[in-house]
């Protein structure tokens, strides 16, 4: 059986969906890029003299809120670092590892990732 993957990107102001459409925008905005039973992304998009870049990224997880700007990692507001591990209840697990840039992944019961997220600490980042 074969798998298949697909990102959805973005970056200095393009980007790409899970089903292969590019997009341009050049303005202030927080655009949902992912959304998928208890998870929800969004990018916070800050406009300067040239183009327009990603300021933070917000993850929603359950009850928790974890939001990555630069390298500064927030969870329910509370500054963290990385390595950050959290466990609940129904086996999922929260990761979050600085691998030079950031890489958020949840999974559940000992499994590969169901979804992970890399964000450069700049403007960068992929699902």
């Amino acid at each position: 059986k074969q798998w298949y993957q697909r990102r959805v990107r973005g970056a200095d102001p393009h980007y790409s969906t899970f089903d292969g459409t590019g997009y341009s925008f050049k303005g202030d905005c927080v655009y949902q890029f992912f959304g998928c039973k208890d998870i929800k992304m969004w990018a916070d998009h800050a406009k300067d003299d040239a183009s327009t870049r990603t300021k933070s990224l917000t993850i929603e997880f359950k009850t928790d809120t974890i939001k990555l700007e630069g390298s500064s990692i927030l969870l329910n507001g509370d500054e963290v670092i990385a390595p950050l591990h959290k466990n609940y209840k129904d086996g999922a697990v929260l990761s979050i590892q600085d691998l030079g840039s950031y890489k958020f992944a949840v999974s559940r019961d000992g499994m590969e990732p169901f979804v992970e997220l890399s964000w450069d600490r700049a403007s960068s980042y992929s699902v």
